[in-house]
């Protein structure tokens, strides 16, 4: 997931730059009381659109991590953070994804303008390397 956001556009990327990983963001007062959480670990986070991307893997269907997933997003979303969940589903889509893309940079302010030759052939081809490396199927 991280790859195809922060990859350039040249490769088959979204171009998103200062994407953190695994990064802890301290919740204020009122992020504490509306998660009862002290903070929260993002699988990505970026600062210049304050929205974190959260895979949500297998994992996340199961009754105490939905719980958890919930309250997370509550406290992020008191400190004025979005959180945009990415699914199984979504990680075989390349236009789900560039749509997700294109939230990061309105939100950041910018306009999401890829004019590579051949992006989606470049898309497509880096989405289908990434998941084999995970020994996940091609889309």
């Amino acid at each position: 997931m991280v790859s195809m956001f922060h990859m350039s556009f040249c490769y088959g990327g979204f171009n998103v730059s200062n994407l953190l990983l695994n990064h802890k963001i301290d919740f204020s007062h009122i992020a504490r009381a509306a998660s009862r959480m002290p903070y929260a670990i993002c699988d990505a986070y970026v600062p210049d659109s304050q929205t974190t991307l959260e895979y949500n893997g297998s994992y996340h269907d199961q009754a105490a991590a939905r719980i958890h997933d919930e309250r997370r997003n509550a406290g992020l979303e008191a400190m004025g953070v979005t959180t945009l969940v990415i699914n199984r589903e979504q990680l075989r889509d390349i236009e789900a994804l560039e749509s997700i893309a294109k939230v990061l940079y309105r939100r950041a302010g910018k306009r999401y303008q890829n004019r590579t030759t051949g992006r989606y052939v470049k898309q497509i081809n880096l989405l289908n390397e990434l998941r084999a490396a995970f020994g996940w199927p091609k889309c």
